[in-house]
């Protein structure tokens, strides 16, 4: 499943030609299982491991994985983003002097 979910991330990551209008949405829903669900043996594996103040690898896995996914997250776009017109900067003879 893990690897089903994530070859279209990859694909839609790496190949600008593949990106569509809302191709960060369909990152996201698709990634979300793989956080929750493929890499829950790791996130319980660090819970036990805190509790007994110690790291491993288990340790380093969640935390890829939890700030990729929260890149993934701070990158998508607003569903409904605010129309705003492009910033003209112009200047004219007087803002010289």
């Amino acid at each position: 499943m893990t690897a089903a979910l994530s070859l279209p991330v990859i694909v839609l990551s790496m190949v600008p030609a593949r990106q569509f209008t809302h191709w960060r949405w369909l990152c996201f829903v698709l990634t979300a299982p793989v956080v929750v669900g493929s890499a829950h043996p790791f996130h319980a594996a660090t819970v036990r491991g805190s509790r007994h103040s110690s790291a491993s690898m288990d340790t380093l896995v969640p935390l890829g994985v939890t700030v990729s996914f929260h890149g993934c997250v701070r990158t998508a776009p607003p569903t409904r983003a605010p129309h705003r017109p492009p910033v003209r900067w112009t200047t004219t003879e007087s803002d010289w002097h």
